[in-house]
């Protein structure tokens, strides 16, 4: 003993609240703001009881892809007078449609490693 007192590292003692885990900080909402807080919210909501409208509400969707479309109307009939076309009328075609489109279409770069 030099006389200087205990090291440093007996006189430091964690007190509770410096605890990393515990049920208590584990559950509570943290910070507005903070990922904890967001993760207590995100939590909260996923507990909640949802009715079946509330379901019908969050999970409607009103999706249509290019496939779904060819259902509708008398799209069926024109695609298959197009398949029905040779290779060439089918290019003279989509060309004509290329041509009345409103938008052009996106530029493809020559080199595909470039995007």
């Amino acid at each position: 003993e030099n006389g200087t007192g205990p090291s440093p590292a007996l006189k430091r003692v964690r007190s509770p609240m410096l605890q990393r885990d515990s049920l208590k900080s584990r559950y509570s909402p943290g910070r507005p703001g903070s990922r904890r807080h967001r993760r207590w919210m995100n939590d909260n909501h996923l507990r909640e009881e949802l009715d079946e409208e509330d379901l019908k509400e969050a999970y409607a969707l009103d999706y249509h892809s290019a496939l779904s479309d060819l259902f509708y109307g008398d799209n069926m009939k024109k695609w298959e007078e197009f398949c029905a076309m040779d290779e060439e009328e089918q290019r003279k075609y989509l060309k004509g449609v290329k041509g009345n489109a409103t938008k052009p279409p996106p530029k493809i770069p020559d080199d595909p490693r470039v995007l």
